[in-house]
This record gives structure tokens, sequence and C-alpha cells, in this order.
């Protein structure tokens, strides 16, 4: 079919195959989902109307459009189907300093103090990652672990308190 610029181009296909193929390309051209949400909100989609095309054809309104369509014989076409949702945002990813200002000064000073082999592995490795994520299974495993006691399998060093611990994997500063 022939690339449409103005009402002429179309009228230049009325009476020819091509002019019903054009009018539903128009109709189809007037209906579009929007997502109105906000960054970040679950997805809000709205079935919005745009004029812009069929305006620049000559026709003023889709009722114009729907009565040459009737006329023409063309059906409209049934309305676009509702986009799938986005996914879910990741979740935020923090650099070590950003991490390890979730902790108390007091916490801090005792994590870096502490003789305990797997504490200190757990600090490097954080230390070391390119960024870390709260809802990651090895942070919470290691958050945990620092709030673990003697009486735990394994035994945890109690560097800080469960409530803490649930705070921090919140992402709650102290």
């Amino acid at each position: 079919m022939k690339i449409l610029n103005s009402p002429a181009d179309l009228a230049a296909l009325k009476g020819t195959p091509d002019y019903a193929s054009a009018l539903q390309i128009l109709l189809g051209s007037t209906m579009t989902w929007v997502n109105q949400a906000a960054v970040g909100q679950p997805a809000n989609w709205q079935l919005v109307t745009v004029l812009s095309t069929i305006q620049k054809m000559g026709f003023l309104t889709v009722a114009d459009l729907l009565a040459e369509c009737t006329a023409a014989g063309v059906v409209a076409p049934p309305t676009p189907p509702m986009p799938p949702n986005p996914p879910a945002p990741p979740p935020p990813t923090y650099t070590f300093l950003q991490f390890m200002a979730f902790f108390t000064s007091a916490e801090q000073a005792a994590i870096f103090a502490s003789s305990d082999t797997q504490t200190k592995i757990f600090i490097t490795m954080a230390a070391g990652s390119g960024g870390l994520q709260l809802s990651n299974t090895e942070v919470i495993a290691g958050i945990d672990y620092l709030a673990s006691g003697s009486t735990a399998t394994p035994p945890g060093p109690s560097l800080i308190t469960a409530a803490r611990a649930a705070a921090i994997l919140s992402g709650q500063a102290p």
C-alpha cells in the first residue's frame, strides 16, 4: 500500500481495495493503552483516544472516521488488548558504605573488631561486592549470623540484636 501523507493521498485510494485497508489502519491509530501510574507504582493502564493521525487525514473526530468506514463497508477493529504489566523494579542496590550506614557506630565497631572468622568473611565479601541487595540470600544469612548467639547452631557472635537485624534488612537507618 502507498504511504499516506495527506487527505488527497487517502482520497486517491477511494474505490480501490487499499482504501478499506487504509481506513482500518486509521481506525487502529485512534486508540492506544497508556500507563498512567507513576514510576515505581503498579501499572494503571488507560485506553486513550488519539486523534492526531486521523485529523491529518481530514477527519475531525473518530465519529467522522467511523461514518466513512461504515459507508465503505469497513468494520471497526476490536479494542486493542491491554498490554502486560511491566516487571517489578529490581530491589535497590547499595554500595558497601551505604550498607554499613544501616548499622549503628557501635555495631560497626563491634563488627570490625570481631575476631570471629565468619564475621570477617562476611564483611570482606560485602566490601568486595559490586553492590549489595538486602533481599540477597547471602546478605540475609550474613546479617542473621551477626545476630545469632552462642547457643545457635552454628554459634554466632551476637554483634547485633534480632530486632536490629530485621531493621537492617528492611533498609532502616539506625
